[in-house]
C-alpha cells in the first residue's frame, strides 16, 4: 500500500472536526514526519490522539477556532516531535504548557498558546530541553509576567518570542 510511504500530510483548512478516527490510519503511516491539522473545526483533542506516529517530527495544529480540550498526553507517545505548533484556539479555557513541553523529549522548537494572564516564574522551569532553540508564547490573555519568568531557561541558544499578547511591559 503507497500510503504507508508518506511522509508529508497537510489537512489544513477543511472540516475535520473529530481526529479519533484517524487513530486506526496513524499505525499505517510509519514514516510519517510532517501533520498539519491547523485551521479545522477540531473540538477536542484527547488522550493518546497520536499515538503510533513514532517517526513525526512536525505538528501544526494552530488555529482551532472550536477546540474546547486538548490534554497534555495526546503528546505523550510523540518522542520523534521536534517542532509544535499549538495556538489560537478561542474556546479553549486552559493550556498545560508545563506538561505538555515535559512530555516532549525532542523538542528543538514550540510555538504554543499561554491561557493565563500572568505568566509566573515558575511556570517555564521546565524547559530545560538542550535541543530546545525556540520558544515562542501566544495569546491575548497574557497581561504580565513576573521577574523571574525566563530564569528557568539555561540554553544560550534559545530565542523567544512574544506574539499576539496583551503584555504592555517586560519585567526587569
Amino acid at each position: 500500500d503507497k500510503t504507508t510511504l508518506l511522509e508529508v500530510l497537510d489537512v489544513s483548512s477543511n472540516r475535520l472536526a473529530n481526529i479519533d478516527p484517524l487513530k486506526s490510519v496513524w499505525p499505517k503511516l510509519t514514516l510519517l514526519s510532517y501533520l498539519d491539522l491547523s485551521r479545522n473545526p477540531i473540538k477536542t483533542i484527547m488522550a493518546h490522539a497520536f499515538d503510533s506516529l513514532d517517526a513525526l517530527r512536525t505538528l501544526k495544529i494552530k488555529d482551532l477556532p472550536q477546540i474546547s480540550r486538548l490534554e497534555k498526553n495526546a503528546f505523550k507517545q510523540l518522542s520523534s516531535l521536534s517542532n509544535l505548533e499549538a495556538y489560537n484556539f478561542a474556546k479553549l479555557g486552559y493550556i498545560d504548557v508545563q506538561g505538555i513541553i515535559q512530555e516532549l523529549p525532542s523538542l528543538a522548537s514550540i510555538d504554543i498558546e499561554v491561557k493565563d494572564s500572568v505568566l509566573e516564574s515558575d511556570q517555564l522551569q521546565v524547559i530545560d530541553h538542550p535541543k530546545l532553540t525556540h520558544l515562542g508564547l501566544y495569546g491575548y490573555m497574557l497581561q504580565s509576567m513576573s521577574s523571574g519568568s525566563f530564569a528557568g531557561l539555561r540554553n544560550k541558544f534559545l530565542s523567544v518570542s512574544l506574539k499576539n499578547t496583551s503584555l504592555s511591559s517586560l519585567p526587569p
